[in-house]
């Protein structure tokens, strides 16, 4: 299956590459079991649930209606001040698979930090699909650490939305070090009720 990804109306500079990729030969997984590779350390209010939505932009169409329909790994974190959170994700033989759906909320006038680790314990082939949510209220501040360290035969796809209500903020670092393909998209939109029509 040939997967279009990172189509955007608007490109980035044509050096990059990084809009409009075409691979060819990448099957989307269907995940069936649980991945219980995943370990989430610092956060006080973890939920199994997570907003229905649908992605303004995303990696591409069939990669996000996957983790819709078929996530393995669904996690809601209301993080709370000062707080210091880890997700841990380690494939193994046993967690090959993982389509996970990720919501962070914030509430009004927090100061957060999240890391995000994907990292493969030998060399298998590996798959990862995510969405990451971030819903920041007023004031509050998110700082996001992306890491990927999934070995050189597996694929790595996220798709990231951020929804800010006033004078929110959330910063990103992605260390991106793993995986044959490695796509990241992001995106972030000011709450409708700041926008004016």
């Amino acid at each position: 299956m040939e997967l279009k990804l990172n189509e955007t109306p608007v490109r980035t500079s044509r050096n990059f590459n990084i809009n409009n990729i075409r691979i060819k030969e990448v099957e989307i997984n269907k995940a069936s079991n649980v991945f219980s590779g995943t370990e989430v350390i610092g956060a006080g209010k973890v939920k199994n649930v997570v907003s229905d939505f649908e992605l303004a932009y995303g990696v591409g169409k069939d990669i996000e209606n996957e983790v819709r329909k078929n996530a393995n790994q669904i996690i809601q974190i209301y993080v709370q001040d000062g707080e210091d959170v880890k997700i841990i994700n380690d494939f193994d033989s046993d967690n090959m698979d993982l389509i996970d759906n990720i919501e962070i909320i914030a509430n009004e006038g927090i100061r957060a930090n999240v890391i995000i680790k994907y990292k493969s314990r030998d060399d298998g082939y590996f798959y990862h699909n995510g969405v990451i949510r971030i819903k920041a209220k007023a004031n509050s501040n998110v700082n996001i650490t992306i890491v990927n360290l999934l070995n050189t035969n597996s694929n790595n796809f996220i798709s990231i939305e951020n929804v800010l209500d006033e004078s929110a903020s959330v910063n990103y670092n992605i260390v991106d070090f793993g995986g044959k393909h490695s796509i990241t998209n992001y995106y972030s939109n000011l709450s409708r009720r700041f926008c004016k029509e």
